[in-house]
């Protein structure tokens, strides 16, 4: 019993993994700018 269920893990991990590996997310399409301040920066 326990090696069923220690392949079904494996399965659905791979599986899983496959999922998102094919899966391609698109990068966002938006700039940030930001301005920072110059007491961040001492000289």
């Amino acid at each position: 019993m326990r090696i069923i269920l220690a392949i079904l893990i494996v399965m659905v991990v791979g599986v899983g993994a496959l999922a998102i590996y094919a899966y391609s997310i698109p990068a966002p399409a938006v700039a940030v700018e930001k301005v920072l301040s110059d007491d961040k920066f001492p000289d």
